[in-house]
């Protein structure tokens, strides 16, 4: 792409002169094109120049309606040979004066592939000066990083090199770093940034989570309406922020190394600046996996821990049965958590994300996960606990708990007051001494079932479950209410030192039938 003026200069010497608008000198050429037909095609583009003897046209009024229709289209300028008409007619001068648009005389005997030679050898000329001036930039940039200077110094490079203005925001959306030339004020850029962000916060939020940059609506600054193209700084499962500059999408491709390198120093120099910060966050993390796990952590060794553990108030498990997934869904789940709190500390194990909160999940974040974070199941501890490693373990067995519910019952998450007398459940379950509890209680019932493919323990837990109501076992079981009574005698006859209206007797046989019903679920 070329300007008209620049065109002028590069034909000068073949003696192809300006005739007519010289106030638009200053339009762009992005394509150069011959055109002969005396007729309007719809194949037209704006910002073409075109090249023609008008030799199709009769008379000098056929000519000025086309070149009317030449600036109608927003071409850059004309070409004039003089081929067959020697001279350029006085009306389309005037027309041309008038209306700012650029017309050359070009001699009879002048090739149109010379000038196609002119501006390509031109082109390639620029094109090896930018690449030089790419590299420049690019060895500055990360030799900025090596040298440890600060990241204005990239911005800075940056921006110079774009002409345009370039703004670094960190992971909280605040201004980092920013290069505007003088045309733009500092305090007119941060209130369209402001706007941005108010207006369009969806917008980063995307190009967060899909790592592909996005183009922004415009923005008035000054007296010129802006468009800025915002590209996220991501290295894996880390974020650092967003690098915004004032190009169209379009024109992206032109600056696409100089950004690229850019991103890539920032990313650089941001992984250098977290290196410490990561390292102590997973000391935190070690240290409390190892209270998980019952390793013996002191409640003296918690002092020791970066974490504001005495602000904690909850603890949550994500799990994923697609790991492929896991790093997208834990930088969602970031950014939802992210909006309620500063100092939460999350990390991935295998198939979960595990995350300790300062403050309890709200029912809008929790509904917020379960709508954006398809195919995670989420389950949450209580928010209250008594402070030590014995504490923080028993917060985070209840979270294991509560995520096993979640799977059982098919929920997107759940909480530690929906388990009620599950949780006894979920207990005996870990008992060494009490893990085969259901069989010591219900074996005459499981093995009869197995070998005459009965539903007696079923009919019995429903039974139980509904108060011993014979009409509501039978809605339940699909069943009638006699068959409900039928069964209920073979129940007795197999289990008869059970007397179901003794409280106690009635309280053993719901464990145990609680306890079957839930290893029945998982296959256990």
């Amino acid at each position: 792409m070329i300007t008209v003026n620049k065109l002028k200069m590069l034909l000068a010497e073949d003696d192809i002169v300006l005739t007519a608008g010289e106030n638009g000198l200053h339009k762009m050429i992005e394509f150069i094109n011959v055109q002969e037909l005396a007729q309007k095609s719809s194949w037209m583009k704006r910002n073409g120049f075109i090249l023609t003897t008008f030799n199709d046209f009769e008379d000098t009024s056929s000519i000025l309606e086309q070149i009317q229709w030449y600036a109608q289209m927003e071409a850059s300028g004309v070409g004039f040979h003089t081929a067959k008409h020697r001279e350029i007619p006085v009306e389309i001068i005037d027309f041309a004066n008038k209306n700012h648009f650029p017309i050359f005389k070009i001699p009879s005997d002048f090739p149109y592939y010379r000038i196609y030679e002119r501006v390509n050898d031109y082109l390639h000329k620029e094109s090896e000066k930018l690449k030089e001036q790419i590299d420049k930039v690019s060895e500055s940039m990360l030799n900025a990083v090596l040298l440890e200077k600060e990241t204005h110094h990239i911005i800075h490079m940056m921006g110079n090199f774009l002409n345009v203005p370039v703004i670094y925001l960190n992971e909280d959306l605040e201004t980092n770093s920013m290069w505007s030339s003088q045309r733009y004020s500092r305090s007119g850029i941060n209130n369209v940034i402001k706007e941005m962000l108010s207006k369009e916060g969806q917008l980063f939020e995307t190009c967060k989570i899909s790592r592909i940059y996005q183009e922004s609506s415009f923005y008035k600054v000054g007296d010129t309406n802006l468009s800025f193209t915002i590209f996220p700084l991501r290295n894996g499962t880390g974020f650092f922020g967003y690098l915004l500059a004032a190009i169209p999408r379009k024109e992206y491709s032109f600056y696409e190394v100089v950004i690229k390198h850019g991103i890539t120093a920032l990313l650089l120099d941001a992984l250098k600046k977290n290196a410490t910060k990561q390292f102590i966050k997973n000391q935190d993390i070690q240290l409390f996996e190892q209270i998980f796990c019952g390793g013996g952590v002191r409640d003296l060794d918690l002092d020791s821990i970066h974490y504001p553990v005495t602000k904690l108030k909850q603890i949550f498990i994500a799990e994923t049965s697609d790991i492929s997934i896991i790093k997208d869904q834990f930088l969602r789940l970031e950014t939802i958590i992210h909006d309620r709190a500063q100092q939460e500390l999350m990390w991935i194990s295998g198939n979960r994300i595990i995350g300790l909160l300062t403050f309890p999940a709200s029912h809008k974040i929790k509904e917020a996960v379960a709508k954006e974070l398809a195919g995670i199941t989420v389950g949450y501890s209580d928010s209250r606990w008594e402070y030590g490693s014995s504490g923080i373990k028993k917060l985070y067995e209840q979270a294991e708990y509560t995520l096993k519910h979640a799977n059982i019952n098919n929920k997107a998450y759940a909480e530690w007051q929906d388990l009620k007398f599950n949780k006894f459940i979920y207990s005996l379950d870990q008992d060494h001494f009490l893990y085969n509890y259901e069989w010591e209680v219900l074996r005459p019932l499981l093995d009869y079932d197995h070998e005459k493919e009965t539903d007696l323990v079923n009919t019995l837990y429903v039974y139980l479950n509904s108060f011993f109501s014979l009409k509501d076992s039978g809605e339940a079981l699909y069943v009638h209410p006699n068959t409900v009574k039928y069964r209920l005698e073979k129940i007795k006859e197999l289990l008869p030192n059970i007397e179901l209206n003794d409280p106690e007797q009635y309280m053993n046989l719901m464990f145990a039938l609680k306890l079957q019903n839930y290893k029945e679920k998982n296959h256990l």
